[in-house]
């Protein structure tokens, strides 16, 4: 079962510099193999369903984008996630880990299993109470997805620190640039 933080990592697997994608992370055999660990899924299985991982992502910042701009997914894209869906076979298990504990183990068939388990997890993402949470940084050199927590649901950036700072030092600029200078006034 893929975890919200796993499928985070998995929307930001492609970075973005100046309002276009520049790095494809899903091609880096070094964050490929850390990603993988994480997830805890094979390496293998990601490079053989390498292309569908890269379109089933691309529609889902899509869906992501649509629903903050406009507070739901177009109906094209509901229609194209409920194909990737349709496709889906699942058989769900339990496993009893050595600790005790349960785990659901979710196992799919058929050509497109790997990004069977991504969709599922996007579809419980926003069909779920954290529907109106998850964005995509404000800053259009990043574009990170990430869960809004704060209380009032108006976070911005992925990190204030980082992002956040950079648009506020952007803005400052542009008010000075824009203020009268003191000897013409």
């Amino acid at each position: 079962m893929i975890d919200t933080d796993v499928l985070l990592s998995f929307l930001n697997s492609e970075h973005f510099h100046d309002r276009s994608p520049s790095d494809e992370n899903l091609k880096n055999p070094k964050w490929v193999q850390k990603f993988c660990e994480k997830a805890e899924i094979s390496t293998e299985q990601l490079n053989d369903e390498l292309e569908s991982l890269i379109s089933g992502r691309k529609l889902m910042r899509e869906i992501v984008l649509e629903m903050m701009s406009n507070g739901a997914l177009t109906n094209d894209q509901l229609q194209q996630l409920n194909s990737q869906l349709s496709s889906i076979m699942l058989k769900q298990d339990l496993e009893r880990l050595s600790d005790g504990q349960l785990k659901l183990n979710l196992n799919t068939s058929g050509h497109e299993s790997l990004i069977g388990k991504f969709f599922i997890a996007f579809s419980n993402l926003i069909a779920g109470d954290l529907s109106t949470r998850i964005k995509l940084c404000d800053n259009d050199t990043c574009r990170w997805a990430f869960i809004d927590e704060s209380r009032n649901n108006s976070r911005r950036w992925c990190s204030s620190a980082h992002c956040g700072n950079v648009a506020k030092v952007r803005a400052h600029r542009a008010r000075k640039k824009t203020a009268p200078s003191p000897e013409t006034c």
